[in-house]
């Protein structure tokens, strides 16, 4: 077998998960088939590297955990939201997966940059790959006289006689006997082709999902793995040779180790600062921000009393600035990060002063992460709860994490952590969102508040999914106002309606979790 059979078997794998994608989606509600269609491509994928006998990295398959978890709660969180992120973070491990799949080099040892160039990579190799896959299959029925190839061209001239004779005699068939036509009219309906310009619709879907299916195998499992060093990704034309050698240099290389703990940076090509410049700039910015935090201590932290002397009531001093200290954390970031990166220094008191005003700083800005944790708090209880002010709350302590992978590079624990910890952090982040739901986080916590004699904003109910009913329900079911018991019941038939008319065309491929959660909740409720 060689790369002309290899490439007509991803052609095949390519075009059956795009029959499969056309099922799965076409017309249908996303649920279910997500996941499944997930799990499928992932099984295909080792299905085909067991066959062309490629070994998958096994220290990089942890990012199918994350990536099944995101796909998951596509079918379980009605947040479109929260379905786009988690849509979009399955197609990022996805593409990071295809690059490393068979990678000797470990994805936790590599950096941000490595990443996103592997990004870029994966994406251009995935449109690109199918046309020398095309090549090398036609080249496959040309050799018609070399042994073992006459099998393959008579199976394939043979699928492509017999596909239009089955047409016709079913469509005879189907005709004689309605009991077969019943049949034949369940197989159908899976593709629900119902006029011409539907079938060129789905068609064109067939071919773009098996463009993208068999791209990405070729991409994953044919492509050839060079030498390289840890900066420089496979390029997406070296799919067009997908079976030569690696060098002997790198068959016998063993795979990345954890490095010790890296000597102080030395001096490097291209800008870069001393020492000197550095402690003035680390310097100043941390006597800026300790000007701030003795602020803070003396008013915001220390209560009421102080601000009123200053002319403020507390609700207003507090509910304000919480955007602005979150983007000044992100920018110190930044900053240390750049400082890190380009300024050389020597072991000894130069590497100790950096490190010590890098920590201060760190400190300096966990205190103000911690202001503005309370005053998005605060202002949370006094105009209650939405999504533009949950998302930056959660955002805000993976922020605080990341500066703990920073601390953790700083002290050169190990090669590239804070590349890894940002991948754990963006992962996290999402995951946490996942979990708690934020439609119903929301809505429970804005109860909380009108239970608590605070008012509850019900035009804010055109903002949230399904996902808010388990806690919207049950209040309404109980409250005594009749004004808001109208604007509530108004909502849930509305959502009701929604619900009902999905549930007209429902099958197993669009079970999900949150929206049969709720219909079920209201049905009942009817």
């Amino acid at each position: 077998m060689d790369k002309h059979f290899y490439a007509a078997v991803s052609l095949g794998l390519g075009l059956a998960l795009g029959i499969v994608g056309d099922i799965f989606f076409y017309r249908r509600l996303i649920g279910l088939s997500f996941p499944l269609f997930v799990l499928l491509s992932v099984a295909a994928f080792f299905a085909f590297a067991a066959l062309a006998r490629k070994q998958p990295q096994a220290r990089n398959l942890w990012l199918l955990i994350p990536l099944g978890f995101f796909a998951a709660m596509v079918a379980v969180r009605a947040d479109m939201t929260l379905t786009f992120l988690n849509v979009t973070a399955v197609l990022t491990l996805g593409a990071l997966l295809l690059h490393y799949f068979l990678l000797r080099e470990a994805f936790d040892s590599q950096s941000l940059a490595k990443h996103t160039l592997a990004l870029f990579d994966a994406g251009f190799a995935v449109v690109l790959a199918p046309v020398a896959q095309l090549m090398d299959a036609a080249g496959l029925l040309r050799r018609r006289s070399k042994p073992g190839s006459h099998l393959v061209t008579a199976v394939l001239r043979g699928l492509l006689i017999a596909t239009p004779v089955l047409f016709v005699f079913g469509l005879l068939l189907a005709s004689a006997d309605p009991i077969f036509a019943r049949y034949v009219e369940r197989l159908t309906s899976l593709l629900e082709v119902r006029n011409l310009e539907d079938a060129f619709t789905q068609a064109a879907v067939v071919a773009t999902l098996g463009w993208i299916g068999c791209g990405a195998l070729a991409y994953a499992v044919l492509r050839r793995i060079e030498t390289r060093s840890a900066t420089a990704p496979t390029t997406a034309a070296a799919v067009t040779e997908p079976f030569a050698e690696d060098s002997p240099k790198a068959e016998g290389a063993p795979s990345p180790a954890e490095p010790a703990p890296a000597a102080p940076k030395p001096a490097q090509s291209g800008f870069s600062l001393g020492v000197i410049e550095a402690a003035i700039t680390l310097g100043l910015v941390d006597l800026l921000f300790a000007a701030f935090v003795l602020i803070q201590l003396a008013y915001f932290f220390g209560g009421q009393g102080n601000i009123t002397v200053e002319g403020f009531t507390y609700a207003d001093y507090a509910r304000r600035g919480f955007f602005e200290l979150v983007g000044v954390s992100t920018l110190t970031l930044g900053l240390m990060l750049w400082l890190d990166s380009v300024t050389t220094r020597r072991a000894g008191g130069q590497q100790t002063l950096f490190r010590i005003l890098s920590i201060g700083m760190i400190v300096l800005v966990g205190i103000m992460l911690w202001s503005a944790h309370l005053r998005l708090t605060l202002y949370e209880e006094a105009y209650g709860f939405t999504h533009l002010r949950l998302y930056p709350h959660v955002f805000m302590f993976w922020l605080a994490a990341l500066f703990g992978f920073f601390l953790l590079s700083l002290f050169r624990v190990r090669r590239n952590i804070f590349a890894l910890g940002t991948v754990v952090c963006v992962i996290g982040y999402l995951a946490t969102l996942n979990l708690i739901n934020p439609d119903y986080t929301i809505m429970q916590q804005n109860i909380t508040r009108y239970q608590q004699s605070r008012s509850l904003d019900i035009g804010y109910l055109r903002y949230v999914s399904a996902d808010a009913i388990p806690a919207l329900l049950p209040f309404y079911q109980q409250v005594e106002d009749r004004e808001l018991r109208y604007g509530l019941g108004q909502w849930l038939i509305w959502r009701q309606q929604e619900l009902d008319a999905q549930r007209a065309d429902v099958t197993f491929l669009s079970a999900h979790v949150g929206r049969d959660t709720a219909w079920a909740m209201l049905d009942a409720a009817r």
